[in-house]
This record gives structure tokens, C-alpha cells and sequence, in this order.
């Protein structure tokens, strides 16, 4: 901080030293700052003092039981936002919104940070699905980047106990991406075949038939 040096023999008027006092404390001393990474901080009003830089990775923590009102701490789950959809927080759940398909409900969860979404979708057919456009779709809780190659994982239960699972890379639009099964489920060092499904592909849909779907992506 600079040094004011005021003559007090000239004849000044008492508004001017008052000025120059209010001034002077506007200022935080330079010398309160001893170390690197120093922060001012305030232990009562008008009563400033320097705070230590913490430990690499800690973050500044609001604490009503130190002398300066804050600390340095690492970010606990504790820390972290418990707002359903948020980073820390429980994921969101929305009803599943589908196209150019009938006899399907759903549940959709998901967890979105930044622009990464991750998501699973539980489905119940209550019959056999009726195809009502080209491709049937399963609406994305957001738009997404880029058009292919976002693998996602799907796994379909008939009610009487048969299982199909497969894999595949079901994008069609920045809203869904296409219901699909592979024709010869996951298997390592071979082709992945994805057709849509059908009433009675990967089986004979019927009531109570599941199918579920987990997937991460890049929000637009």
C-alpha cells in the first residue's frame, strides 16, 4: 500500500484530513499478506486478517466455529448438492416419452453433470408393440451430440422368463435413438447386428414383456 504524507501545517480543511482518513481504510495492508497464497479474510467487523492457503485440492468451506468464520477442507459427499439430478443428489425419475410406438410405458432415471448425461430406462409393453412410423424411439431426457457411435447397453425380460440381452449404437435423433436388439447378443471379436425391434423380435412381445436400457452421452 502507498503512504500518504499529509503536512499538517498547511491549512487544510478538516472535511479533507476527514477524507484522507476514510481513505486509509478503505486499504487492506499489503504486509498482512506474509505467504503465497494468503486471502484476506475478517474476524470481527473491521478486523481483517490473512488466512493460510490450504492443502492442494481443498476448497474454502463456510465454518461458524472458527475465529475467521471459513477453513480449507477436501469435498465430502456431504458437501456435495442433494437436488434430485445434481452432482451428490438423487437421480431424477420422468415418465419415458416414446415415438411411432404403442402399448409401451416407462420410467426414466437419470444423473446429468455438466454435459454429461447418464441414464436408465425401465420399459413395460402392455401387449405386443404396434409400430405406428419408420422406427420406433425412446425420447433421451435431453438432446444429445452427435448422431452414432454412443454405445448403450439393453436387456429385454419376457414375463414368462426368457431373456434377451444385446448391444448396440441406437442413436437416430438429437430427442431418441431407436429401440433396438442384436441378433446375436454381445460377443466379443464378433459383429454387433442391431435390428429394430418388431411385435415379435427379439421374441413374441406380450403383456408385461420388460425392456431395459442404460446409456451415457454428450448433452447438446
Amino acid at each position: 500500500m502507498g503512504v500518504f504524507k499529509v503536512d499538517e501545517s498547511a491549512d487544510m480543511p478538516d472535511s479533507v484530513y476527514r477524507t484522507f482518513g476514510k481513505l486509509i481504510k478503505m486499504f487492506v495492508p499489503k504486509n498482512l499478506f506474509t505467504a503465497k497464497g494468503n486471502i484476506a479474510v475478517s474476524t470481527a467487523d473491521s478486523t481483517p486478517t490473512a488466512l493460510a492457503v490450504g492443502a492442494d485440492a481443498t476448497v474454502l468451506t463456510a465454518d461458524s466455529t472458527t475465529a475467521t468464520g471459513v477453513k480449507w477442507s477436501p469435498v465430502t459427499n456431504t458437501m456435495l448438492s442433494t437436488t434430485a439430478g445434481d452432482w451428490g443428489g438423487a437421480w431424477s425419475s420422468v415418465a419415458t416419452t416414446f415415438t411411432n410406438i404403442t402399448n409401451i410405458s416407462g420410467t426414466t432415471k437419470y444423473m446429468k453433470v455438466g454435459k454429461t448425461c447418464m441414464f436408465t430406462i425401465d420399459c413395460t409393453f402392455s401387449g405386443a408393440p404396434v409400430i405406428t412410423g419408420t422406427l420406433p424411439l425412446i425420447n433421451l431426457p435431453f438432446n444429445r451430440i452427435g448422431m452414432q457411435d454412443q454405445f448403450t447397453f439393453s436387456y429385454y425380460r419376457a414375463s414368462d422368463g426368457a431373456r434377451f440381452m444385446g448391444g448396440s449404437s441406437p442413436w437416430q435423433t438429437a430427442a431418441g435413438m431407436i429401440m433396438t436388439a442384436t441378433t446375436n447378443g454381445i460377443a466379443f471379436g464378433s459383429p454387433i447386428a442391431s435390428v429394430t425391434i418388431t411385435a415379435t423380435f427379439p421374441f413374441t412381445f406380450a403383456n408385461a414383456d420388460r425392456m431395459f436400457v442404460s446409456g451415457t452421452y454428450e448433452t447438446t
